[in-house]
């Protein structure tokens, strides 16, 4: 359980998520990097806030800065203990990367699945009711399945890191099934440790007895729904409820409050949360808006996007049967599907059908705006580099009004998670219709 110190404002940071690669989720410790998935706890964050506009001044562009900075960062001080891949080159024709629920009923006898977390959340929500079938897949397919990264292409073909291992595929049929991640909205304290999202919430959720639900669809009244909550505070005009999401509120006597501001602050071991007529004094604050799909490693290979501005994500552009342009497949929440059930059935069958009653309508029918992430804006942008709304609207105001422009200028995307989090959740609010480029390594090698 390591709590980290940020890189510029020195305040108590703690992981919001345990995937690989989010921030917080490896630290350094005497000299060694390692996992840090722990329950946070509320603490007081202390440290210094001020804006990194302040950073690029040429004043501070001298030597001495950049070595106190560099001292720290959550960085080694030196390699050590490297490791010495084996380059190896396989001839599989079919890969399914990641190992969500869509990625384990898409397994044949045809095809390999790598994923870097064996371990899907679905193990860990007691409401999801496939269950049983996902955990009979990892047992009797196992043969099958591999633990390891998708690294992304390279001119010598597609690179997987298996092990100590680097093995090469010359143009395989890829099927993304990497599922969606949930990111934290902007409001003024967003990144307190305790600010978490469903992911971490459903593993740890024996270590919350009170927490306050933040979210737009139906993964937020599900997160209600095991935690307690009688009220969902979502974004003002973004409720996005499917049918059966409405029902499941409506059975559960669950209240969606649209909000147009929150703040929370750190008080005597509690987050305290003040939103535009309430308040409330909870163990955590847990996230779920619309999940975003994980589109770095298809957009790397050549794949295309767009902004849904109806959902305020991001979702790979694809045909009815999850088939894109480049070549490979989507499936499940990779494609924006949030329903377990959907989600497998995405698999073998076309499921707009299905969709029409989701959020994910909006796919096909681009209308609606919605901004799932907006909670009066404020807090935190990029906590790998410190950067708050604040300093995004100064560059914004500049010109500088797409994600790849503020890369360059405000120096969010370039921290530790490589824009896994931050160009989102910025590219939605300002409506950008690019992100960044997502260049190989997809992870550190």
């Amino acid at each position: 359980m390591n709590y980290v110190r940020s890189r510029r404002h020195y305040r108590l940071r703690a992981p919001f998520d345990c995937e690989k690669g989010l921030p917080y989720v490896n630290v350094v410790v005497k000299g060694k990097i390692e996992e840090n998935c722990f329950p946070p706890e509320p603490r007081n964050p202390g440290g210094i806030r001020f804006s990194s506009t302040i950073i690029h001044s040429k004043g501070l562009r001298n030597q001495s800065v950049i070595e106190v900075i560099s001292r720290i960062s959550n960085l080694p001080d030196r390699i050590i203990d490297g490791v010495e891949y084996e380059v190896e080159k396989k001839d599989w024709k079919k890969v399914i990367v990641g190992a969500g629920i869509s990625g384990l009923f898409s397994l044949d006898d045809k095809s390999v699945l790598i994923a870097n977390n064996l371990r899907t959340n679905t193990l860990f929500d007691p409401m999801d009711p496939l269950i049983n079938e996902v955990k009979s897949i990892l047992k009797n397919k196992r043969d099958r399945i591999i633990e390891g990264d998708f690294l992304g292409k390279f001119s010598e073909g597609y690179a997987f890191r298996i092990g100590e291992k680097i093995v090469i595929l010359q143009n395989p049929e890829i099927i993304f099934a990497v599922g969606g991640r949930y990111l934290p909205p902007l409001f003024e304290g967003n990144d307190l440790p305790g600010v978490i999202s469903r992911d971490m919430y459903l593993k740890f959720r024996g270590k919350y007895q009170n927490v306050l639900v933040l979210g737009s669809g139906d993964d937020a009244i599900r997160t209600a729904v095991l935690s307690g909550s009688k009220r969902v505070l979502t974004p003002h005009r973004t409720i996005l409820l499917s049918k059966r999401g409405r029902e499941m509120q409506n059975e559960e006597g669950i209240e969606m409050d649209e909000v147009k501001s929150l703040k929370v602050s750190y008080s005597f071991g509690k987050l305290k949360a003040r939103w535009d007529d309430g308040e409330a004094l909870v163990d955590a604050i847990v996230f779920a808006p619309l999940k975003q799909p994980r589109l770095e490693g298809i957009s790397n290979v050549g794949c295309t996007y767009r902004l849904v501005r109806g959902m305020g994500v991001y979702i790979p552009n694809h045909d009815e049967n999850g088939w894109m342009e480049c070549g490979h497949r989507v499936v499940g929440g990779a494609r924006g599907i949030d329903d377990p059930e959907i989600s497998a059935k995405s698999v073998s069958e076309d499921v707009t059908e299905y969709l029409m009653d989701t959020p994910l309508r909006f796919y096909y029918h681009d209308e609606g705006e919605a901004n799932p992430y907006d909670y009066g804006l404020g807090g935190y942008a990029c906590r790998c580099e410190d950067i708050m709304w604040n300093d995004v609207m100064e560059f914004v105001d500049k010109g500088f009004k797409s994600v790849e422009m503020l890369k360059r200028t405000s120096g969010i995307c370039l921290g530790e998670c490589q824009g896994k989090a931050c160009s989102f959740v910025v590219g939605s609010l300002l409506g950008s219709t690019t992100l960044i480029t997502f260049r190989s390594p997809l992870y550190p090698v």
